[in-house]
């Protein structure tokens, strides 16, 4: 082979591997493309799901610090046909510093985070700190909740639950100054989970303490109209934000079909 013809194929060589090497840092630019572009598809749809959120349940929740206590705070907001709001509920999750004492209902039987830890704060103390008056002032109704865990028999912690809603209704009712109906509400037993029989930590969070505050409600809406409103509120909001600390559809009443609002 001439030097001539040697130049010709190196200088081939060259263009050709010039060439694959230009095709490599195309490829590999499309693929770091690709991968930015999923990555940014997936931040839009997590922007779109808080979007969500945040459109049909309200706002999303926050945190309100009462004194020392934290309050957290969900919306959830029914439309009517023409796109306005036909019903609003806020609700106020205590924090889970402070329980329900296991097998206890009076305004004594608070206790700490760690079951074994009692609070020496009564919950009229800690509904005073909540500011009832700012908080529930402008209500249309309040429904106040009560709650039994998972340990004993069915119609004792049943029984438990509507004196619970009952200790917090006398407590709410005392501390604001207001003609606001105050309506209490029994969820009954938490029946989702039987395997946790024995009062502890496991078993505390289904004894949590919150206060429903309706917002908008619309005109002539009946006792009945409003529990199972109050209802979907609940479940919708555990169906959309998991952070929501309660499952109404955990608990024997709901499970049951009972009546939740007390005589």
């Amino acid at each position: 082979m001439s030097e001539n013809s040697g130049n010709i194929l190196r200088d081939n060589l060259l263009s050709i591997v010039g060439l694959l090497s230009l095709f490599i840092t195309i490829i590999a630019a499309f693929w770091s493309l690709s991968d930015k572009i999923a990555t940014q598809g997936e931040r839009i749809a997590k922007l779109e799901e808080r979007i969500s959120i945040c459109v049909e349940c309200g706002n999303l929740p926050k945190e309100k610090n009462k004194s020392g206590d934290i309050w957290t705070e969900y919306n959830s907001k029914e439309k009517d046909d023409k796109g306005s709001t036909s019903f609003g509920v806020e609700i106020d999750v205590l924090e889970d510093k402070y329980r329900w004492n296991c097998g206890k209902f009076t305004k004594q039987d608070i206790i700490k985070k760690g079951w074994l830890m009692n609070s020496s704060e009564t919950l009229d103390e800690i509904i005073k700190r909540y500011e009832p008056n700012k908080e529930l002032g402008d209500a249309k109704k309040i429904i106040v909740v009560g709650t039994a865990s998972s340990e004993g028999d069915l119609n004792r912690q049943n029984n438990l639950a509507e004196q619970r809603a009952k200790t917090l209704f006398e407590v709410v009712k005392n501390n604001i100054n207001s003609n606001v109906p105050i309506i209490g509400m029994s969820f009954g037993q938490y029946v989702a989970d039987t395997s946790n029989a024995k009062c502890s930590d496991d078993t505390s969070e289904q004894r949590r303490i919150f206060i429903v505050k309706v917002t908008q409600l619309p005109d002539g809406i009946s006792d009945y109209q409003l529990e199972q409103e109050i209802k979907e509120r609940f479940v919708e909001l555990k169906d959309k934000n998991p952070s929501f600390p309660v499952d109404i559809r955990d608990y024997s009443n709901f499970r049951d079909k009972k009546q939740m609002f007390l005589k």
